[in-house]
């Protein structure tokens, strides 16, 4: 609490400037990682070349740490292998671990959004710089939404006190700390869509797959053996190629919705070649659950403007990959059903954004996608619950409206 000799505008000053270090915190953006995202290139050696770092026995010290399993040695051995390593993405993403488990262990729950901002900077940075494996994966997302659970419980805090204070533009300022806080509980969502990554721990447990990083030139080669009817062909050190392909597909499918993760995922993307449909469709639904996060963030933060620019891209794709490659297929899979889902949604969830001539064409052109995912074309169980359950909000909505063809 400021002194009651302070000076009013010297402690509005302070306060103003609390609520923009917490703005500069908010983790709706990649540039909540700072400028230099990515690490320095490695030195070229001329004899022996660059080996893969063996973490091996870091990893489990740093295990039993998590574990409470007595003293350990992780954090001497990570310390000792960073100053040789300071830039292998496992090493940053055990340090990481390690840190946030210290801040576990501390009482100061005041300060804990701080003490998490560096354990969460430094393992999305090793997931951008090429540590992207499932036991990084696991580890991102516990200390990403303990970090959110913090935030919303410190901006909420800071906003009930900012926007009762005499001063006006403190309470301009938490106006702006209020913006970020209507997001929290739609970025806490992603919780409900972790079902892919709890599958991948599930059917590896126990293989080294779990913590092996895949190379961009891994991608590459197991895309071009699952599109060439080889997926069993063993890539890098081993990896089958439809393992590769799956787990990167089921990983960049969660960080879709992981804003400060956006540019890593459009990175991965690019580099897997649009070989056949199947590829295409399978990297179109990450990118339109990337848009759809995009758009639900906007909407609730009061960014019309982007938000509709948003709903039209994913509308006129969602159309566009019907007519490209799904006019007449049968639909099995959940890539296949997608385009159809995402045009239904969009069409109802942005009816507040456009005039009534767009909102009557697109409702009743969701019907249709609608009736092809409830039709006989459609084996996909998983899709059929929520193309009824849509079917029926726009079906009352037409019929309220009058806007049935």
């Amino acid at each position: 609490m400021p002194k009651s000799s302070d000076n009013p505008q010297n402690v509005s000053d302070r306060i103003i400037t609390e609520f923009n270090r917490i703005i500069d915190r908010f983790p709706d953006s990649p540039q909540f990682l700072g400028k230099n995202i990515y690490y320095p290139e490695p030195k070229k050696r001329f004899f022996g070349g660059n080996k893969t770092l063996d973490v091996s026995e870091i990893r489990e010290e740093v295990q039993k740490f998590t574990e409470k399993e007595g003293v350990t040695k992780a954090r001497d051995l990570i310390n000792k292998k960073m100053k040789q390593h300071p830039h292998s993405p496992d090493l940053q993403a055990l340090k990481a671990i390690q840190l946030y488990n210290d801040v576990s262990r501390s009482g100061l729950d005041q300060n804990k959004m701080d003490a998490l901002y560096d354990p969460l900077v430094m393992i999305s940075k090793a997931l951008y710089n090429g540590g992207g494996n499932i036991y990084n994966a696991n580890w991102f997302m516990t200390i990403y939404l303990k970090y959110l659970d913090i935030l919303r419980e410190k901006v909420g805090r800071e906003y009930r006190f900012g926007i009762h204070h005499a001063d006006p533009d403190v309470r301009k300022s938490a106006e702006r700390v209020y913006q970020k806080l209507l997001k929290i509980p739609r970025m806490l969502q992603v919780k409900t869509q972790m079902a892919g990554l709890k599958n991948l721990n599930l059917k590896l447990k126990g293989t080294s797959i779990v913590t092996q990083n895949i190379s961009i030139m891994d991608l590459k080669l197991a895309c071009q053996a699952v599109a060439g009817n080889n997926p069993t062909k063993s890539i890098g050190e081993g990896k089958p190629a439809n393992s590769i392909l799956y787990i990167t597909l089921t990983l960049n499918s969660l960080f879709a919705r992981i804003p400060i993760l956006s540019d890593s995922v459009t990175k991965v993307l690019k580099h897997i070649p649009d070989l056949n449909r199947d590829l295409i469709l399978q990297k179109q639904m990450i990118i339109n659950s990337k848009r759809t996060n995009d758009f639900q963030l906007a909407m609730v933060s009061g960014n019309k403007d982007h938000a509709r620019a948003l709903a039209n891209k994913l509308y006129k794709m969602s159309l566009q990959n019907i007519s490209y490659y799904l006019e007449n297929a049968l639909l099995k899979q959940q890539y296949e059903t997608d385009p159809f889902i995402k045009t239904a949604w969009v069409a109802k969830e942005s009816l507040e954004l456009f005039e009534t001539d767009i909102n009557k064409e697109r409702l009743n052109k969701a019907v249709q996608c609608l009736d092809v995912i409830l039709g006989s074309r459609c084996q996909h169980k998983g899709s059929l619950e929520r193309a009824t359950r849509y079917q029926a909000e726009i079906k009352t909505v037409l019929a309220d409206k009058s806007w049935t063809k």
